[in-house]
């Protein structure tokens, strides 16, 4: 039986997985950040190995609970391939020397190596086999767009905190932190009161104010520990909504949009006419609520149809199945996705996870206030809003299932005849 393992390594942390000519996960680990780039190769190569050696030791323990004889003369079974998909690897070259790199560090580990950035595990996990773009929005943030063989159209973003990053975790906390500040200088002033975001921020870093920068630029690990404040934002405004807080979350995700719009000129009609498959990766999409209305306002002036998917797996699955073809093996992943968010606009509004949006009229005067309920069915408003949104969403709500009903106080209007996808540029 022929072993193959796959690392997601991220800025904050990384999953090691091995699985078996099936695609049966055979052990699973845990790990620290692995961003080459941020750790150092050497460093980075010695956690994979030691990930490797725990999840074999895993294996050996399934196999002397049933009396199986291990491979080799140490217990440990020998993989065939390992597929290493991490933050940080950017250029062909960085990923190509860094398989041979580990090669020649390890050779005894794996008889096969390859490497790639981190949007290929995910896009190896999701099984979209008409194309579309993976989205990833965890400490850092990057988009790819690619077709139904996999291979990578086109890139945007994916340069690091100093270049890029927007939407991730890291921009939201250096959004609101200079947000704050901001405020306080009198330099951009906020049109919210931003005394509970000082407490926030203040508490979270154990900071008497919030005019100690030096703590930042003192910490090695600035981009991990500031990334981190994201996810006390999402939650605190989440437990009583704060207007600041909320409008860095509806900023991210506009930047996130662009992250798509960007590759839209380079995305063919195939990937485009049946609706844009769009693979969420990181976790900055826990907060989609929040995420929600700057995301599709930015993204809908550009496409009428686009779904977000949710990996139900790690990345790491998808880095094994790249590595078992490195080895002229073909992995079979199931049930590796879940919907998260499906858009479409038609000819009277528009549908959002299932439930039906009137078009505001031009007088301004909105015949149909909607509330969301948990499967997308409830619609509050006219006689003929609630007609058509509730036959519309609950139909759509039972075909898609794990939809999430929002609330939704403003949205655009469409034109119901179909965009001009070559002509799209950055929002």
């Amino acid at each position: 039986m022929h072993l193959f393992a796959g690392v997601e390594g991220g800025s904050t942390s990384s999953k090691l997985v091995i699985v078996d000519e099936s695609g049966q996960q055979r052990a699973f680990v845990d790990g620290p950040a692995l961003n080459p780039l941020l750790i150092g190769e050497h460093e980075c190569f010695r956690i994979i190995k030691n990930m490797i050696e725990e999840a074999q030791g895993q294996i050996v323990g399934q196999e002397q609970e049933t009396a199986q004889k291990p491979l080799d003369n140490e217990g440990r079974q020998e993989l065939l391939s390992l597929g290493l998909c991490l933050s940080g690897c950017v250029t062909e070259q960085d990923c190509y020397k860094l398989a041979n790199d580990f090669m020649l560090t390890y050779p005894t580990v794996t008889k096969n190596c390859v490497a790639a950035c981190d949007t290929i595990g995910s896009l190896y996990t999701s099984n979209c086999f008409r194309g579309g773009v993976v989205l990833i929005s965890g400490t850092g943030s990057n988009s790819v767009l690619f077709d139904a063989n996999y291979k990578v159209i086109a890139n945007c973003g994916g340069w690091g905190h100093l270049f890029g990053d927007e939407g991730s975790a890291y921009w939201i906390a250096h959004e609101a932190y200079k947000k704050l500040l901001d405020d306080n200088d009198n330099y951009n002033v906020s049109l919210y009161d931003t005394r509970r975001l000082s407490e926030i921020i203040c508490k979270h870093f154990k900071l008497s104010n919030e005019s100690q920068v030096g703590y930042f630029y003192e910490e090695s690990s600035v981009k991990r520990r500031l990334a981190s404040l994201s996810r006390v934002l999402y939650e605190e405004t989440k437990a009583e909504r704060d207007p600041a807080i909320d409008e860095v979350f509806h900023r991210a995700g506009q930047m996130l949009a662009r992250k798509i719009v960007a590759l839209l000129p380079k995305a063919n009609g195939k990937i485009l006419e049946q609706g844009l498959n769009i693979v969420c990766v990181g976790s900055v999409f826990n907060s989609w609520e929040f995420l929600e209305q700057g995301f599709t306002s930015s993204l809908s002036k550009h496409l009428q149809n686009f779904r977000l998917l949710k990996l139900k797996r790690s990345s790491a699955f998808g880095a094994a199945k790249l590595a078992a073809l490195k080895a002229n093996f073909k992995l079979s992943l199931e049930d590796t996705t879940e919907l998260l968010y499906a858009y479409s606009a038609t000819s009277t509004g528009y549908m959002a996870n299932g439930q039906h949006h009137l078009v505001l009229p031009a007088n301004g005067h909105n015949h149909s206030h909607t509330k969301g309920s948990s499967n997308g069915v409830h619609l509050n408003g006219s006689s003929n809003g609630y007609q058509n949104g509730h036959q519309n969403g609950h139909q759509n709500g039972n075909q898609n299932g794990n939809l999430n009903g929002l609330i939704d106080n403003q949205r655009p209007s469409f034109a119901s005849k179909a965009m001009n996808y070559a002509n799209c540029s950055i929002i």
